[in-house]
């Protein structure tokens, strides 16, 4: 089932800021007369990268996330802009504002449903390899990044002890490890 095979039957805004909004929609399941309900979260699509210098260390951001009330690390990235031309355009913008480093090579690995039962984003997950240090980073009076380099053994001691939480990220990382051949289908 996908959802064309669905009939809608309303949709309604609840609630509407510049970063999100949130509908309600009811819907009749095919080959059915049941009326369901669904509250989605509509947001905007983002991306992020594990994201490796020329020496193959792993650039990972720490700032302060108010919704779980604590300094999270996490990896490079947020939202599309619109101004983005492509998702490859979006990662290397937010590698830059978020790190300060420029990437030879950014290499998609996918795309995942960061909540699917409740938000209609994706994330669309890269490597990027052979990051340079262009500039300082800019000043963001909404974001308080500290830029943490380390080796990527240390990066996946992070990972495997649970220091690294967000579940994008972690699936990001995976496919990365894939990719790099550190990790066998």
């Amino acid at each position: 089932m996908n959802k064309t095979d669905l009939k809608i039957i309303a949709s309604q805004e609840i609630f509407q800021t510049r970063k999100l909004s949130l509908r309600l929609d009811e819907y009749l399941l095919p080959d059915s007369n049941v009326l369901c309900t669904h509250y989605v979260f509509d947001l905007p699509d983002c991306a992020n990268a594990v994201a490796l210098d020329r020496e193959g260390n792993v650039l990972l951001v720490k700032q302060y996330r108010y919704a779980c009330n604590e300094y999270v690390i996490e990896l490079p990235g947020g939202t599309v802009e619109k101004n983005d031309a492509s998702m490859e355009a979006c990662i290397a913008r937010e590698l830059s504002e978020e790190t300060g480093y420029s990437f030879s090579n950014i290499k998609p690995l996918g795309v995942t449903c960061l909540s699917p039962h409740i938000s209609s984003n994706k994330l669309y997950m890269f490597l990027a390899t052979g990051g340079t240090l262009q500039n300082k980073l800019p000043a963001d009076p909404e974001e308080n990044i500290e830029v943490i380099k380390m080796p990527l053994a240390e990066a996946v001691y992070k990972v495997l002890h649970k220091e690294i939480l967000a579940n994008g990220h972690l699936t990001c990382f995976f496919y990365a490890m894939l990719e790099l051949g550190l990790l066998h289908e």
